[in-house]
């Protein structure tokens, strides 16, 4: 692979990436394109586990370091003591009693069903935090001489967020103490939340038990926590051409780079997860503009937006909306497969052109729009106001404050040789 990028009238080459004929007005990415050297961070990420910041250059985000540094070694952060109580577990519709000793096994947690009329009956700890990913080994014992309770499930109390299915925490074995060796990552479905550790009474696969399961019992002790994955987050994304870097200081409002712990990528390569949220840029103001960026899209996303909304850039299903001083230009596309795609926008002399994956695009109006005015304002990358946030997946945008339509080609082709979009 090759960088191309110029200073003065001479194109340099060095060992990776990008850019023709002139440094562009800002860039954005998570491999390096800009004329800052291979040695500059490309990222500044939050570890979401204790707030730690650091930052990462293209070959760290890519080589492993950025995942081990939010990763982190594997951490025990609880170890059981039912010595002397129950060691902060809480109980619904149960009575529990610390330090019994039960089948030859000491420092027993014993737990008892009370009045449910078909309700839920368990312990809960609070223990998790979501998107970070754990192992939870215990022994549970469940005796046959129950009248209803037969299994015990174990997960997080919303939704059935844990690898694997359902199956691969809920106990059945009665009458033996049961090795219990789990993986749970809170909230990896969309409809889940939970963050607590819970053990769960259960008839066959009805946790609303009836009120003959009063006096139903069942075991747990030598329960450990590990926490083997951590959430990282971008606080920077640093422009490799000026100083204009992209910034989110509200963590609800960054975008991911490491979830569940692994780097998000997108066909091989590593990508930002735009989370709904957005990154703020100081103002970008194009009254001529060669854009392209690399994204897969996610809903009807604002991929850039300015001036209170008067400029963005939103992709929808089947179009591509150009808003250039609160003028709609929109533009029909035959391919509406929510995939990966290098998109291109030009505009100059009064003339607005998109592409998608190097193509040009079918404009409602047939053909290129021209007599546009206006100056093209940059001030998020996402949605500033949250009408439509983006929510796909970013990799790479670039953004020229000059006519690029003579490079079209040699730029999209040498992003497009990086990411193996289209052929």
């Amino acid at each position: 692979m090759s960088t191309l990028f110029n200073i003065g009238d001479k194109i340099s080459t060095t060992t990776e990436a990008l850019l023709p004929v002139q440094k562009a007005t800002a860039g954005y990415s998570l491999r390096n394109i800009g004329i800052k050297g291979y040695n500059q961070p490309v990222v500044k990420v939050v570890r979401e586990l204790d707030s730690a910041e650091e930052d990462f250059t293209a070959s760290e985000v890519s080589d492993g370091t950025l995942v081990d540094w939010v990763n982190g070694d594997d951490t025990i952060i609880y170890q059981s003591d039912f010595s002397e109580d129950e060691d902060g577990f809480s109980n619904t519709r149960t009575s529990i009693t610390a330090n019994e000793t039960f089948e030859g096994e000491t420092e027993v947690l014993k737990v008892t069903v009370g009045s449910v009329d078909d309700n839920t009956s368990y312990i809960r700890k609070g223990m998790f935090v979501l998107l970070n990913k754990y192992t939870v080994t215990c022994k549970v014992y469940i005796p046959s001489g129950n009248t209803n309770v037969n299994r015990l499930q174990i997960y997080t109390g919303f939704g059935t967020d844990v690898e694997g299915g359902i199956s691969n925490y809920l106990i059945t074995t009665t009458d033996e103490w049961v090795n219990v060796n789990l993986t749970f990552i809170p909230g990896s479905l969309p409809t889940s939340s939970g963050t607590d550790l819970r053990f769960w009474a259960s008839e066959n696969f009805n946790l609303n038990l009836p009120s003959s399961a009063q006096g139903d019992v069942f075991y747990v002790k030598d329960i450990e926590v590990t926490r083997i994955g951590s959430l990282g987050q971008v606080k920077v994304w640093y422009d490799q051409f000026g100083d204009n870097n992209a910034t989110q200081n509200t963590v609800s409002e960054m975008p991911k780079i490491v979830s569940f712990g692994a780097l998000i990528t997108e066909n091989g390569k590593p990508a930002l997860d735009m989370n709904n949220g957005k990154m703020n840029v100081s103002t970008i103001t194009l009254s001529t503009m060669s854009l392209f960026f690399v994204y897969l899209r996610g809903g009807e996303d604002f991929i850039l937006t300015g001036d209170t909304l008067a400029s963005r850039h939103r992709l929808q299903v089947t179009a591509t909306r150009i808003y250039i001083n609160n003028t709609d230009y929109l533009s029909g596309i035959t391919d509406t497969s929510q995939i990966q795609k290098l998109y291109t926008t030009l505009y100059s002399s009064g003339n607005l052109d998109t592409y998608e994956n190097s193509s040009q695009n079918n404009f409602s109006s047939g053909g290129s729009f021209t007599g546009v005015t206006g100056n093209y304002i940059i001030e998020n990358l996402g949605d500033e106001l949250d009408v439509r946030p983006a929510d796909g997946l970013m990799q790479e945008i670039i953004i020229y404050d000059s006519d690029q339509s003579a490079n079209k080609t040699k730029i999209e082709n040498n992003i497009n040789s990086y990411y193996n979009i289209y052929s």
